[in-house]
């Protein structure tokens, strides 16, 4: 939300890759972010949110306000929604898919930041989202196949002989499991 002095309060979450197979070649076919917010303080009008995945070195303010923004989350949250249903699900596109499997295949961590939006910048308006610690903390949900990416080599010594009235093609398969 905002602050005392009306600045952005970012949210930051992180995910680790490592439980997904060492395989490199993986596609991710469904992701989605889930979390839940705890309480509303402050909001006396109308906040959205989003999510979105960063790339940050730092997890320091200002890293993360001049942050290298690299894909939106699904959809914006409103505070009123917010207040209905605590839990909300952020889909991954095909955009964002793709560049979870680039940061797979580079064993980085993902990087997550709410922030939120408003017309008007509300002071000491705040939601605070479910501790890590707690039942409901924060998901990061992949569901992937493992297939190769790139294509083999061409076969080698192609050849083509008549036998019977039929052609009859042969080669020498490459190297490969």
């Amino acid at each position: 939300g905002f602050d005392s002095e009306g600045d952005t309060v970012f949210g930051q979450v992180a995910f680790s890759l490592s439980c997904i197979s060492d395989e490199s070649d993986i596609v991710i076919t469904q992701a989605y972010f889930a979390i839940e917010s705890e309480s509303l303080s402050g909001v006396s009008q109308p906040m959205r949110f989003t999510a979105e995945i960063a790339e940050l070195d730092d997890l320091d303010y200002c890293s993360v306000k001049h942050r290298e923004k690299i894909e939106y989350l699904g959809y914006e949250v409103s505070s009123q929604e917010l207040g209905k249903t605590p839990r909300q699900i952020f889909m991954f596109d095909s955009s964002a898919r793709q560049h979870l499997e680039s940061f797979h295949r580079d064993k980085k961590t993902v990087n997550l930041i709410i922030r939120a939006t408003s017309a008007s910048r509300q002071k000491d308006a705040l939601v605070n989202w479910q501790a890590i610690d707690s039942e409901q903390r924060p998901q990061l949900v992949i569901e992937y196949i493992e297939r190769r990416k790139q294509a083999l080599e061409a076969p080698q010594e192609l050849q083509a002989s008549l036998e019977n009235g039929l052609v009859k093609l042969t080669w020498t398969n490459p190297e490969h499991a």
